[in-house]
């Protein structure tokens, strides 16, 4: 990259982020794609599973670009700001081992690209949603809690709840397979 054109990009990346990464998204697609019709770099790539994967770590790379720039003018369009990420360091992808799968994964991304604008959408309306501030109304209640008379149900054995009315009491279940100790929940108020 010559003089001039590192300047460019300092310029567009400090005032104009999605004009910056969308161009770095370009520039980098080009070169995966150049590399790939390359002899020299499908020979390196077919030596070992080690090139494959660190060639799918480029591409992930560009994969994280790609969602930046995606979540970045979604954020435009909802007039929201976004600080963005930093940019993570090149780790190799071991699930890719061959260069048809590095190749697939770098078509693939070449399309989510050419989609860029309706995943945008995609994006608006789902952080549209999830930013929305909720509206929860309160209904009044009409019937005071302490009012109603405490019932037991009929299906509780009396004993059960004389048990429990004694405080500190544990019972153990043989039913729990850890074997842990169940609390009784505690008794009335004492005065």
């Amino acid at each position: 990259m010559s003089e001039f054109t590192s300047i460019i990009a300092f310029w567009l990346w400090r005032f104009f982020p999605a004009v910056w990464l969308d161009w770095v998204i370009v520039r980098n697609l080009a070169r995966g794609f150049a590399w790939l019709e390359d002899e020299d770099h499908q020979a390196w790539l077919d030596e070992s599973q080690a090139n494959c994967a660190w060639f799918a770590g480029f591409i992930a790379t560009l994969e994280e670009r790609l969602n930046e720039l995606i979540v970045l003018k979604a954020m435009i369009r909802l007039k929201r700001p976004f600080l963005g990420t930093p940019p993570k360091r090149h780790v190799p992808v071991r699930s890719v081992r061959t260069p048809r799968q590095a190749f697939l994964r770098l078509v693939r991304l070449g399309l989510r690209y050419r989609a860029l604008d309706r995943l945008v959408e995609r994006r608006v309306r789902s952080l549209h949603r999830l930013l929305e501030p909720a509206i929860v109304e309160l209904a009044t209640v009409h019937h005071p809690v302490d009012a109603q008379p405490a019932t037991i149900p009929g299906w509780i054995p009396t004993w059960t709840i004389l048990i429990w009315s004694i405080p500190g009491w544990t019972i153990f279940s043989g039913a729990r397979a850890s074997g842990d100790r169940i609390r009784a929940p505690p008794g009335p108020a004492t005065a």
